[in-house]
């Protein structure tokens, strides 16, 4: 990704979003990742913040159906 945390209000926009802070904060944890994470990981990675993880599903996939984000399937067989 490799935008400032400031401008993701700007992406968000830009796809027809609101901005919010679970929005930001998880479009932060997953550009700083250096791997693709799982929904489970960001999670573990935001439980300061008080994100539910109803919101955190929702978001991960509002963000995928924008364009913001991938979705991967590695095919596991779980």
């Amino acid at each position: 990704m490799g935008k400032e945390f400031d401008s993701w209000g700007t992406l968000l926009r830009e796809r027809g979003l609101k901005t919010t802070p679970a929005r930001k904060a998880i479009l932060k944890v997953l550009d700083r990742a250096r791997k693709p994470l799982t929904v489970e990981q960001i999670g573990e990675k935001l439980k300061n913040q008080k994100i539910d993880t109803v919101t955190l599903y929702r978001t991960v996939q509002l963000l995928t159906d924008a364009g913001i984000v991938r979705y991967i399937d590695f095919q596991h067989g779980h």
